[in-house]
């Protein structure tokens, strides 16, 4: 993978609210992305899914409304920890914050393995 490039902060414009900036202490901007498009994705496929196959629901159907529960649980966790420092590095992460991203942190690590087993 090929480093990941990022404007100095003298180059932003000041009157521009980010919800990430990418530099080079902070990464979060990046795992935004990719929440944002997997939770999409996610949403999306299901809801065609159940679209498609409106009144004619089985148990694959139930278990997929269960596993899309999760999923949205799981999203809300890590936008969670993004808002308390996930993706900048350690020194940049306010001492309040350590404690909440190591519990969510762990609690993403149960919710995968729960999903996954």
């Amino acid at each position: 993978m090929g480093s990941i490039t990022a404007l100095s902060t003298a180059d932003l414009p000041s009157d521009v609210y980010y919800l990430a900036q990418l530099t080079p202490t902070n990464h979060g901007g990046v795992v935004w992305v990719i929440c944002v498009l997997s939770l999409t994705y996610a949403l999306l496929c299901s809801g065609i899914r159940y679209t498609l196959r409106r009144g004619m629901y089985g148990f694959d159907d139930a278990a997929l409304l269960v596993s899309t529960i999760a999923c949205i649980v799981q999203h809300a966790f890590v936008f969670l920890a993004l808002e308390n420092g996930l993706g900048v590095s350690v020194s940049g992460i306010a001492q309040k914050h350590h404690d909440v991203v190591a519990k969510v942190s762990r609690l993403l690590n149960v919710i995968t393995q729960t999903k996954h087993n």
